[in-house]
């Protein structure tokens, strides 16, 4: 093992001058644009909108001013098409009498771009004068016009009717009239520049359930589909009832497509009753599944303990006995740790719609606090999903310390823990894998030995938390991680390696080693305070990012800014059809010049 780590450390100088070549052979390529001289936009301007800033109307254009980062290709044809996208705009603003041209293009042949500024005539402005509503009595209740975002006195914004239509079908749908409709009736008095809204509600027939039927079913069996389902024969098919039906289904991750249909009978016979044949339409995924990871950590120390490949397996089967029942085998190795788990997951928990985990584990660890460590447990969970984004999580977990070598044997914790935890996730990110807006938390509890006195016995409570947003063509992120860890038994103090607070690696403080910062109880507080992304070319996206936190052995350690550790640097993402490749290079802000000062983390997904 010495032998294969000295070879590894001598080697890892190559392999890190290696990859900084690929990187700037790959940003050397010339693209297509540079190579054919083409024509792009440079300044563009706005001259006579008093209402509008140039901001929000080239918002709406194909053509955009240059940016730091981004730069839109030239054509006389885009030009005359945003013109007409400004004109209209301007019409759907209420402005009837709108006019756009353009006052100057100014072309810089030395650096092959274009300066546009266009002229904006806006005219009078037409208002609202009435808005009426054409309804059944017995269909809305007193408060529905005082919904309508439309109102008199306000400007005659398409956008604004198009928003009443939308709230007006949706009401519809919510009382069983799928098949209503909703007409909107303009009336302009050009003279006075104002408008009548009449908005027609065409309810149709109220939908009630007749037969129910399931198709594109080929290895799943009808009960996994029929008990998922959130109504039944004679209910009113209402729009609430077929999206909770279909996020039931989509929870299950074993359909690719669930789409939920009604049909009236074409004769009449049965249209004034409303009785209609459903028809869940479903596409199943693939059940077979394996996936495949890889990271690696260059250290720049010739320290004992090297940080470098880091592998993972996961294959799993999602259809066991044909009701959706999930077998899973997931492997990471790596030189500081190598686990694995099984995991057997059902939907549905005795006809409870819970979804129930079991898993048995084994952990082996090897730190630079700790020789060796090898753990095997059993965890039992129960997960429920109250909604899209929020979700319940309540375990019991048990671990057995198979063997134990520490720096000194008072480090060694009984051999048994035992814990009864829960986790509540919130989650509304647009893409899990690639996000770009949204938010996510992750607050978990975990208490060891409250059942039980033969037991380690410690409280753990973390959070994780993040926020992404975009901004002029660049992607926010911002990050925060707590925790806190308490041996709450005076004659057991000893925390289970495996539970031990650590920063530092490919995630977290990007500029120091896999779990170099460490504490066995105490506070962690740690923060991605901040990380920049923006195109580059093709696949390959950049990042700028800065890291901060550390952890305390609270309360023994006062937890003192001075001892916050700082980083950040640049980075490089690489967006294949299959996964998201990350470079980052994680700098030190400390005043220790040339030691140990960065490090290279390359690692599958992003940091968070």
């Amino acid at each position: 093992m010495i032998s294969f780590l000295n070879i590894a450390n001598r080697f890892a100088p190559l392999s890190h001058l290696l990859l900084c070549c690929i990187v700037i052979l790959l940003t050397a390529i010339p693209s297509d644009a540079a190579s054919r001289k083409e024509w792009h936009t440079g300044d563009m301007q706005v001259k006579g909108s008093n209402t509008f800033n140039s901001a929000t109307l080239f918002r709406f254009t194909y053509l955009k001013p240059a940016r730091l980062f981004s730069k839109t290709r030239f054509s006389e044809w885009r030009l005359r098409s945003d013109i007409d996208v400004i004109r209209k705009f301007y019409r759907n603003q209420g402005f009837m009498e709108s006019k756009v041209t353009i006052e100057s293009l100014m072309r810089d042949t030395a650096k092959m771009k274009v300066n546009i500024v266009f002229s904006v005539a806006e005219g009078p402005r037409t208002g609202i004068n009435n808005v009426y509503l054409r309804v059944a009595d017995s269909i809305f209740d007193s408060t529905i016009t005082s919904r309508l975002v439309c109102r008199k006195g306000s400007f005659l914004i398409s956008s604004l009717i198009t928003a009443d239509l939308k709230m007006l079908k949706e009401q519809l749908a919510l009382k069983g009239y799928l098949d209503g409709n909703v007409v909107p009736d303009v009336s302009l008095d050009s003279s006075r520049y104002l408008a009548d809204i009449t908005f027609t509600v065409q309810e149709g027939p109220k939908i009630t359930i007749g037969e129910i039927k399931i198709d594109g079913l080929k290895k799943l069996r009808t009960k996994f589909v029929s008990r998922e389902l959130n109504f039944t024969n004679g209910d009113v098919l209402t729009s609430e009832r077929i999206r909770k039906t279909e996020n039931n289904l989509y929870r299950t991750n074993l359909l690719n497509s669930v789409q939920v249909d009604h049909t009236l009978d074409s004769t009449g016979t049965k249209y004034d009753k409303g009785n209609a044949q459903v028809t869940v339409n479903v596409k199943e995924l693939d059940f077979y599944k394996l996936q495949l990871g890889v990271g690696y950590n260059y250290n720049s120390d010739n320290n004992k303990y090297y940080e470098g490949i880091r592998s993972s397996l996961e294959t799993s089967y999602s259809n066991l006995f044909r009701l959706g029942h999930q077998l899973t085998l997931k492997a990471d190795g790596a030189f500081k740790q190598q686990k694995a788990d099984l995991i057997y997951q059902t939907p549905w928990f005795f006809g409870i719609p819970l979804q129930f985990a079991s898993r048995l584990y084994l952990d082996r660890l090897t730190t630079k606090n700790l020789d060796s460590a090898f753990i095997r447990g059993l965890e039992l969970s129960f997960n429920y999903q109250a909604n899209s984004h929020l979700e319940y999580l309540y375990k019991l977990d048990w671990q057995d310390q198979v063997w134990f070598k520490g720096k000194d044997n008072t480090s060694a914790p009984k051999k048994v823990t035992k814990i009864i935890g829960a986790e509540i996730t919130f989650d509304n990110r647009d893409d899990i894998v690639d996000p770009g807006r949204g938010t996510y938390n992750l607050f978990t509890i975990d208490f060891a030995g409250w059942l039980d006195k033969n037991s380690n016995r410690y409280l753990k409570i973390t959070d994780d938390f993040s926020v992404h947003w975009k901004w002029d063509g660049l992607i926010f992120g911002t990050g925060l991680h707590l925790g806190l860890i308490y041996a709450y038994d005076t004659t057991q103090q000893v925390i289970p390696p495996q539970e031990q607070f650590s920063l530092g690696g490919t995630k977290i403080l990007r500029a120091y080693g896999q779990d170099e910062l460490h504490i066995d109880k105490g506070v962690m507080i740690a923060a991605n305070l901040l990380e920049v992304r923006f195109p580059i070319i093709w696949w390959f996206n950049g990042a700028l990012f800065v890291d901060a936190g550390n952890v305390w052995a609270f309360p023994d350690e006062q937890i003192t800014v001075d001892k916050i550790k700082w980083c950040g640097g640049p980075g490089l993402r690489i967006k294949t059809p299959i996964a998201i490749a990350r470079v980052d290079m994680g700098i030190k802000f400390e005043n220790k010049p040339f030691r140990d000062l960065y490090r290279i983390q390359i690692d599958i997904g992003h940091a968070f």
